[in-house]
């Protein structure tokens, strides 16, 4: 006898994939862990293969899961843009959406952002979920969450995009530092970061810069040049409304060379829920401060 896949089984489905993991989504549904557990091997029952990596401690779907979340995805959006349909396309919008970004960005736009959006749809409740630029592609593209905001690292491939900003690096430090004959830089090391600094530095300088510190946080980064503790490489708009950091002109002939792009992105509105599409608009027009 063939077992029909169930659409709540499909939501514990969706809903442990977004939060990584059985525990969160049996609390966000008010069920039991084993509730949900057993939906996802009815699933697995009903499709005839296996959505989930069955291994202790540790929760990733499998290549036949990653299609199933996708299509799950589509196919309740569709249910629900037809009650919205039936019902008038009804004026309130409520629910949860996925979204993955950078602490970074999560900081410096999406305030803005959810600020407008609350205003006008104050039943929407966004789900944030940080990462580098690999985790934020990676979870759009497996469906885990919705939508993405990252910067341009050049791999971002297999997804749509659209371009919400650009600018370029700045050298910043404490207002009234006065800059060193070798200054000591804080930069991360991820891409753009140490590498590329330290490229351009010795290109125009004949020899190579020295580092304070690495920090795999921009905004960490930022703080600490505030502290007087080096000079801080950083996109501009982390650096930009911050009363005690100040550009040093001297460098900016080589932190300007380094540019970033800021983009939105997501697997095709056909896959977006009703949701994610409201949260999509306003981010796509709102401009990045």
């Amino acid at each position: 006898m063939n077992i029909e896949p169930n659409l709540y089984h499909l939501k514990y489905f969706i809903s442990a994939a977004a939060l990584g993991g059985i525990a969160p989504a049996a609390k966000l549904h008010n069920v039991s862990q084993p509730a949900v557990s057993q939906g996802i091997k009815s699933l697995e029952q009903a499709f005839g293969c296996e959505i989930l990596v069955h291994s202790r401690n540790r929760f990733k779907l499998t290549e036949e899961g990653k299609v199933v979340l996708g299509r799950a995805r589509e196919l309740l959006a569709s249910l629900d843009g037809l009650r919205g349909e039936l019902k008038g396309q009804q004026k309130e919008i409520r629910g949860d959406v996925s979204i993955a970004t950078s602490d970074s960005l999560a900081l410096s736009f999406l305030p803005h952002v959810f600020s407008k959006l609350q205003t006008a749809h104050a039943g929407l409740k966004p789900l944030l979920e940080m990462g580098s630029a690999n985790n934020i592609l990676e979870r759009v593209k497996s469906g885990a969450c919705e939508i993405g905001l990252l910067i341009d690292d050049g791999k971002i491939k297999g997804v749509q995009k659209k371009l919400l900003h650009e600018g370029v690096f700045q050298c910043v430090g404490k207002v009234g530092l006065k800059l060193s004959a070798k200054p000591a830089f804080i930069a991360t090391q991820e891409a753009p970061g140490a590498d590329e600094l330290s490229k351009l530095y010795k290109k125009e300088f004949g020899k190579d810069p020295e580092f304070a510190m690495k920090v795999e946080s921009w905004d960490v980064i930022a703080k600490m040049a505030e502290a007087g503790l080096g000079v801080g490489f950083l996109p501009d708009f982390v650096a930009n409304g911050r009363k005690e950091l100040r550009a040093i002109t001297a460098l900016d002939k080589i932190s300007e060379k380094i540019k970033y792009k800021i983009y939105v992105i997501h697997n095709g509105e056909h896959q977006l829920s009703r949701n994610a599409k409201v949260i999509l608009d306003f981010i796509s027009k709102s401009k990045f401060n």
